[in-house]
């Protein structure tokens, strides 16, 4: 029983493209380990190896692609002359509807299913803005009234030593041409001739 619903439980892959094939599936996932193998270690050797797998990837998508594309084309002028009308505007059918999204199946308030995307676009709306509708405040946050500016006060002399130890080294230099790390050196004698400076 639990492995019969493991097997439910599966969801089923999706081919990519109809063209798609095993061969394609297995150059790309060449190419991936290729990726994964540089990615662990950054060596010259197996970068090129990344490069040629990914070469030879596109190659073979692309002639699998041609191949099959080909087919088709064989196919549908077969049905053709052949006067096969079910079969040739078939094809046609697959390649002019191209890619379909998935529907949404969504109950409204009747309990009916909607399947148009305008559709389930209100209703989701209409959810959204009863879920984050909420009642006015019921009292009001007064402000201050206290504009006043004040003066900002000087730094003191272990918030520069602070601002000075965060100084990161091996950085290029302002207009001045001092270099953080000669601000560094220069010790307790620097900092109390800053803190003296922004003091005045």
């Amino acid at each position: 029983m639990v492995k019969q619903a493991e097997l439910w439980g599966k969801e089923e892959q999706k081919q990519k493209h109809w063209w798609w094939n095993k061969e394609c599936e297995e150059v790309v996932e060449t190419c991936r380990k290729a990726w994964r193998d540089w990615s662990r270690k950054k060596d010259p050797e197996k970068l090129e190896v990344f490069f040629g797998a990914r070469k030879e990837a596109a190659r073979t998508i692309r002639w699998t692609r041609r191949e099959k594309m080909e087919q088709e084309l064989e196919e549908i002028e077969t049905n053709f002359r052949k006067n096969n009308s079910p079969h040739f505007f078939g094809k046609f059918k697959k390649s002019l509807i191209g890619y379909k999204g998935r529907e949404l199946f969504i109950r409204d308030k009747k309990g009916e299913l909607d399947v148009s995307a305008k559709e389930n676009c209100q209703i989701f709306a209409e959810h959204f803005h009863n879920l984050l509708k909420c009642k006015p405040p019921e009292e009001e946050l007064e402000l201050g009234t206290d504009t006043e500016e004040r003066e900002p006060r000087p730094p003191t002399r272990e918030e520069v030593a602070h601002a000075i130890s965060d100084l990161k080294n091996n950085k290029a230099t302002g207009e001045d041409g001092i270099a953080a790390k000669m601000i560094k050196r220069g010790g307790n004698k620097a900092t109390d001739n800053m803190t003296n400076e922004l003091h005045q």
